[in-house]
């Protein structure tokens, strides 16, 4: 801050500048051009200090200063007045350039000078041009007016913006001051301008001869005897600056990253040997100076430990449990992850939290009596080497029971139960004993992408947090004792392929978010009473190969939107509700393999169109209201292996079509309960590979075929009973009957024989033991 004194002082130095201008103005000898109008003119400054010479002066103001008693430059401003000797020499400038003073404080004069004046150099024919003055807390402004700094500056800090005051008058000097003066500031300027650096001329720092004026006269250096010791001004560069100033943040920088990493070390090294597990009160009472009540079950609001640090990650409801009940699976395991950790203190986050699932699971499903449980909860084998079975839901056995059973998917089986990182894609824990409920912490895996526990004692309920697991394509809970509904959140698993809720104790509806999944191959929710229609949905469908619905409550029709499904090869609907006909669209799933609705109330006539359906192994529709007559196109399947079962339908009648003899594959054919009529074509002599030929309970007439005797070596049931119009002389091959049941792979139609031959014997049908009327 500029204080009074400095302007005061600044202001005395000035006057005595303009006092030796007059004395040059006097003496003739000492002028090189008249002043001119502009030159004559002293201009003033804004200073608020100097408010009162802010008007004009006069010759008279001029000359009752310049009778200023000596010692008026006492407060300390030594001015050197140094005349150049050529316009380079001054401050870098070029030829006809200004010239720049700067004030230097220096030292207080010798009190005992005799003479005030500055000391005169006389000036030079390169020095007859205006001379500009750098008043302090001045700058120099357009049209030669001298304004005041917005902000004063004190004495000795450089200025860095605006241009010097300049105040023009005849002659030259030049007036330094160190202390606002930067050496490389000055030097870079002159080597930009294309001059030389001038040395400065206060180092000298002495008082000019004959004064006592307090003013320093700088001694020419000459640069064949300058002293080794003079200080010297340093070149500047600016690119060379930025550099190391860029090397030294670089050099910075890595040495902080390296501090952290080694404070990052040391931190996690003291954390693994001194994290507490958790105690009993009696063990914290054995280690405390003043004993305590024990641990506090409580979480705190920030985790003091590593043990909480990791409870803090937990869920809500999990944290709770471990907190209330030691004794629970969730605690049990938690106690079990903090060993863990102690002994393995650098596994990520993934990892704790895939460990923590699995051994809660363990504990809450009574892994202690499952029938393998191989490497489980061994802290020194990786998890992903824990117990599984070879394949998902069981597909190694049940395909035996049902050909094409997952056919195509996991194919080949994966070889480990985990990718490459260590995170859980298979999970498979079926007909291990599995007994309890399934924890929700099971559904913290959310990287599997299937999960099968087949054929246990489990209970309880199917948990909403199944919708965590988006990575799914395969599920499996079949043959349990779970309850309860299927949770609407099975809607999220956008990727499932095959869904598998077989035979549990579910009830409820189907939630309709179910028949947005798309994508599935199978889906199995059979064995159980769950409600609902099929939704017209079922025609997006567009890679389902296998639907089971059977074994439920399912009401409503079946919609003409499953004919689109062409992917489709296995549809059983049997044992619901489902009322309506039989829509002819079916007639376009070409890729049919099975397809049975026995045990529902349809009605109406078996469409034609079903013999289109040239793939199919099996075809039964009993137990049901249809009318109307067999027709003759179901000849055309002629790939029908398994059965051909219209039994018990009530209102079937007509003949039986002799197109049924071409269905030479053919093992059970199961038509009986209706009401059928006329003779028994003798075309069915030539199913060859027949166990089981059922056509009890109808109103067959006439007399039996004896091109049936053919069927003596693969029959093993025969039955003609409930038919009274039937007459005349069994053949006796079919008395003996030599065929076994046929074992199929398949347990929709099962051999429940051997029956043997089964008739009536009455007044009009004789043989095989039943003695003939002589009528006859």
């Amino acid at each position: 801050m500029v204080t009074k004194e400095d302007n005061d002082e600044e202001a005395a130095f000035l006057m005595k500048v303009v006092c030796e201008r007059q004395r040059i103005q006097a003496d003739p000898s000492h002028r090189v051009h008249p002043p001119s109008a502009e030159q004559e003119q002293l201009h003033h400054t804004n200073d608020p200090q100097d408010a009162a010479q802010n008007q004009p002066r006069t010759d008279a103001d001029t000359s009752a200063a310049c009778t200023h008693t000596p010692g008026a430059n006492s407060a300390g401003f030594s001015s050197s007045l140094v005349r150049p000797t050529s316009a380079d020499d001054i401050s870098g400038t070029t030829n006809g350039g200004p010239i720049r003073v700067v004030i230097s404080k220096l030292s207080p004069p010798p009190t005992e000078a005799a003479n005030d004046e500055p000391h005169l150099l006389p000036p030079t024919e390169s020095t007859n041009k205006e001379v500009p003055v750098v008043l302090p807390n001045q700058m120099q402004v357009e049209g030669g007016e001298v304004e005041e700094q917005a902000t004063p500056q004190p004495m000795g800090l450089r200025r860095e913006q605006g241009r010097p005051a300049s105040l023009s008058f005849p002659g030259a000097f030049a007036i330094f001051n160190t202390g606002m003066t930067d050496t490389a500031t000055e030097t870079q300027t002159q080597e930009e301008n294309g001059t030389e650096p001038a040395v400065n001329s206060t180092l000298s720092n002495e008082i000019a001869p004959g004064g006592n004026s307090g003013l320093a006269v700088a001694n020419p250096v000459d640069e064949e005897t300058q002293p080794d010791d003079l200080p010297m001004a340093q070149d500047y560069n600016a690119e060379s600056q930025d550099q190391d100033r860029e090397k030294r943040m670089k050099q910075f920088k890595t040495k902080v990253l390296l501090g952290v990493i080694v404070l990052l070390a040391i931190n996690l090294i003291v954390v693994a040997i001194f994290t507490p597990g958790k105690k009993n009160p009696e063990e914290n009472s054995e280690t405390t100076v003043a004993p305590t009540e024990g641990p506090s079950r409580n979480p705190s609001p920030a985790p003091t430990s590593y043990s909480e640090y990791w409870l803090s990650l937990l869920p809500t409801t999990t944290v709770s449990t471990i907190l209330e009940n030691q004794d629970s699976p969730q605690s049990r395991a938690y106690d079990w992850l903090l060993d863990d950790i102690q002994s393995s203190p650098f596994l990520s986050y993934d990892r704790i939290k895939q460990k923590f699932a699995l051994v809660v699971l363990y504990f809450a499903t009574g892994g202690d009596n499952w029938l393998k449980n191989t490497n489980w909860l061994n802290h020194t084998v990786h998890e992903c080497d824990w117990f599984t079975q070879p394949a998902f839901a069981r597909k190694h056995v049940i395909s035996r029971t049902f050909p094409g059973y997952l056919t195509g998917f996991l194919e080949p089986p994966p070889l480990t139960n985990c990718d490459t990182d260590g995170q859980y894609l298979h999970l498979w824990l079926d007909q291990n004993n599995l007994g309890g409920s399934l924890p929700e912490e099971l559904y913290m895996l959310t990287s599997l992408q299937t999960l099968s526990i087949d054929t246990s004692n489990l209970v309880g309920t199917i948990s909403s947090l199944l919708g965590q697991l988006t990575k799914l394509e395969g599920l499996s809970y079949a043959n349990s004792l779970m309850t309860g509904t299927i949770p609407s959140e099975v809607g999220l698993l956008s990727n499932m392929n095959s869904l598998i809720f077989w035979h549990n104790q579910l009830n409820g509806l189907i939630p309709s978010e179910l028949w947005s999944l798309t994508k599935m191959d199978t889906i199995f929710l059979g064995g159980q009473n769950l409600q609902g229609k099929l939704p017209t949905e079922l025609g997006t469908f567009s890679k389902l190969r296998w639907m089971m619905l059977d074994d439920g409550n399912l009401t409503g029709t079946i919609p003409t939107e499953l004919g689109q499904i062409e992917t489709l090869e296995r549809c059983i609907l049997n044992h619901n509700q489902f009322s309506g006909t039989i829509p002819s669209e079916i007639g376009m799933l070409s890729n049919m393999l099975l397809m049975s609705f026995r045990n529902n109330n349809m009605v109406g006539t078996l469409p034609s169109e079903l013999g289109l359906l040239t793939a199919l192994i099996l075809l039964s529709g009993r137990s049901n209201q249809l009318s109307s007559q067999i027709p003759s196109e179901i000849g055309l399947l002629t790939n029908l292996v398994v059965t051909l079962n219209l039994q018990d339908n009530e209102f079937l009648t007509g003949t039986i079509p002799t197109e049924l003899g071409r269905l030479t594959q053919l093992h059970f054919l199961e038509i009986q309960g209706n009401q059928l009529s006329g003779k028994i074509p003798s075309e069915l002599g030539g199913l060859s590979a027949l166990d089981v030929l059922n056509l009890a309970s109808n109103g067959l007439s006439d007399s039996i075929p004896q091109e049936l005797s053919a069927l003596q070596e693969t029959l093993h049931t025969f039955a003609l009973h409930g038919n009274p119009l039937l007459g005349g002389t069994l053949p006796d091959a079919i008395c003996s009957l030599n065929g076994t049941c046929t074992k199929f792979r398949s347990k929709l139609d099962s051999c429940t024989g051997p029956q043997g031959l089964l008739f009536d014997c009455t007044d009009l049908l004789c043989g095989c033991g039943c003695s003939c009327d002589d009528s006859n």
